[in-house]
């Protein structure tokens, strides 16, 4: 009997890759939740140290929401899905928020 048609092989092999998979996908975001939270803290200190009246409170909520949203989300077990959603958002209002105070 050939290896690649033994049930027994290929629910090992199966299993092997959903594990891999899915360690691969932890370590993914968590890295991920790390660089948001570094990133809305580099932009809430960016915000603080504009100097101007409207990017203080504007670097400041953002960098503290987004500091924060990931632990919510991990601590209300968010789907992956959502939780993928949320850390891509957040990436994406920091980066928007931090080109507005760097070119003003």
């Amino acid at each position: 009997m050939d290896d690649s048609t033994d049930p027994r092989t290929l629910s090992k092999t199966a299993v092997a890759g959903l594990v891999a998979t899915s360690a691969i996908e932890y370590w993914l975001r968590e890295s991920t939740v790390f660089a948001a939270v570094l990133f809305s803290l580099i932009v809430g200190i960016a915000g603080l140290d504009s100097g101007h009246p409207v990017w203080l409170p504007i670097g400041l909520s953002t960098g503290l929401a987004g500091m924060g949203l990931p632990f919510w989300a991990m601590g209300r077990n968010w789907s992956i899905g959502r939780t993928w959603l949320l850390l891509l958002a957040i990436l994406t209002v920091d980066t928007v928020v931090m080109l507005w105070i760097w070119q003003s």
